[in-house]
């Protein structure tokens, strides 16, 4: 009788369910058949407020007009509660801002004007080129951004929310589309300064957004500078060199596409270290700067490393097609390919960049830049064999020779030929041996070995496969700062460096490989 007493007149949460059911077909033979209007239905059931007296956890329920009352868990009660704040649509702007032709940033008096040319993106004051990844990221930051929640009253009283004298305004214009303006005003509490109002067009309502938000999208015009170094695509790159010192010698290494392939040809002809010399193409692909310093034109580049500068980059790439129009209509003619010259210097252990020799534009560039374009494109291996193959393998030491030799099949050690050798001793040696690898080549055609203790080297190591012996591996006792030894292939006076644990690796030991069961 009293529903009031269970907290169910008013109800503190109702909710109607409204269900479309379809017609019944029409049962009259005189029907024209003509379709009924569906069928509406409404559900209601309402919740209390209030609890059952020693059960908190329950509330009163009732639905529509009966005024029969039962109980139900609050849970259930509380599911149904809608949460406007997440049922809105929390974006800030619903068209996909990667969509826009024209963007357009005004920030304290600053106003920076981008233009989408084809793929590209330019300031469309000038014409120059806009970094394609800070536009990217600008689009990606208002696609991102998600409101914390909305206040209305903007268009009564836009000074509440500081839209009066906003901090910056943002407009999208798409191709085909309407024009989304956003205007940021002030902080939702000036003492915590986390929130910031934001307005779309001359809507109502005054959305949340986090600071963090906000500042990746209001930036001034510098931000968007070009901080491209190169971005040549792997399909238009022909060739590159690599200019450098390396221990003291000027090398030039050039390296060209041949079909699909890449393959060393200056200053020798080799194979090459494929996934490395891929490291530099994907690098080319996409050389971006960390950050621009502008150069006075009276400044020496001697404090970025760049005056006489220890790396230089070339690179060759074929341009796309001339469009040629003639009688005959529109003909594409191959354009002469181009290169560019990127220089690499080092500077309080920062590693900076310069393009040309006129370019007033100094880019800091990441460290990594520098560990790719040094590293040794040459293929790194020195033997290539199959070691059930090698009939005989001998290490030189000084006046010293160990080895052994295959006869019968049977591996026989070369110094004495009774003393039983284990045969997977041998084998497992030659693996070493197959696997050893030039870490840096450190000069081509060296005219001058004594130099590198090479003219009368302390270690030798041959090989023969199929009883043909292979150039042996020459090793020199001297090494370098970092304890990798001088070596060279008897074939050839390219000098280059093995790593330092190189000796242990293939020193013979005869206490290795005597075999100790027999």
């Amino acid at each position: 009788e009293n529903l009031s007493a269970y907290g169910l007149d008013p109800a503190a949460l109702s909710v109607t369910v409204t269900v479309e059911k379809p017609a019944p077909a029409p049962v009259d033979a005189d029907s024209n058949g003509a379709a009924a209007a569906p069928i509406r239905e409404t559900h209601t059931v309402h919740f209390s407020g209030i609890s059952p007296l020693g059960e908190d956890n329950k509330v009163y329920v009732r639905t529509g007009t009966d005024r029969a009352v039962a109980k139900i868990m609050k849970t259930v009660a509380d599911g149904l509660r809608p949460n406007l704040k997440e049922w809105r649509d929390n974006r800030l702007v619903e068209q996909d801002p990667a969509r826009a032709r024209r963007v357009t940033i005004t920030v304290d008096d600053a106003v920076t004007r981008l233009e989408r040319v084809g793929m590209s993106w330019t300031f469309a004051d000038s014409g120059k080129p806009a970094d394609r990844n800070e536009v990217r990221a600008l689009l990606d930051a208002i696609k991102n951004a998600e409101a914390l929640n909305f206040e209305a009253g903007a268009a009564a009283d836009p000074a509440r929310f500081g839209f009066d004298d906003p901090r910056g305004v943002v407009t999208l214009e798409p191709d085909g589309g309407a024009t989304t303006r956003l205007t940021f005003g002030g902080f939702a509490d000036a003492k915590t300064k986390r929130l910031v109002y934001v307005r779309v067009n001359d809507a109502d309502s005054a959305i949340k957004l986090h600071v963090r938000d906000v500042n990746a999208i209001l930036r001034k015009p510098e931000a968007f500078r070009d901080r491209t170094v190169a971005a040549v695509a792997d399909r238009k790159l022909r060739a590159f060199t690599i200019d450098q010192t390396i221990a003291g010698n000027p090398v030039a290494v050039t390296v060209a596409k041949q079909g699909s392939a890449w393959r060393m040809t200056a200053p020798v002809d080799g194979a090459v270290d494929d996934a490395k010399v891929r490291a530099v193409v994907s690098l080319l692909g996409n050389l971006h700067a960390q950050r621009l310093i502008d150069r006075d034109p009276a400044t020496a580049r001697a404090a970025y490393g760049l005056e006489n500068p220890p790396l230089r980059l070339t690179y060759t790439y074929q341009p796309d097609p001339i469009m040629q129009v003639t009688s005959n209509g529109v003909t594409p003619v191959d354009a002469e390919p181009q290169s560019l010259t990127v220089m690499l210097g080092k500077a309080d252990d920062r590693v900076y960049a310069a393009r040309g020799e006129d370019d007033a534009v100094i880019y800091e560039v990441d460290a990594s830049v520098w560990t790719t374009l040094t590293a040794e494109l040459r293929k790194g291996d020195l033997f290539n064999f199959d070691a059930d193959q090698v009939t005989r393998v001998t290490w030189h030491e000084s006046d010293d020779m160990q080895g052994f030799e295959k006869q019968a099949g049977r591996w026989m050690y070369v110094p004495e030929s009774d003393i039983p050798i284990n045969a997977q001793a041998v084998t497992t040696y030659l693996l070493r041996v197959r696997d050893l690898k030039v870490s840096r080549v450190v000069a081509y055609r060296a005219a001058d070995l004594a130099r590198y203790g090479l003219d009368s080297p302390s270690y030798r190591l041959g090989v023969t496969v199929d009883d043909q012996p292979l150039p042996e591996l020459h090793v020199s006792s001297a090494t370098d700062a970092t304890g990798r030894h001088y070596a060279k292939s008897a074939d050839a006076n390219h000098v280059f460096l093995l790593p330092a644990d190189t000796l242990a690796r293939i020193r013979i030991d005869l206490a290795e490989f005597e075999d100790t069961t027999k």
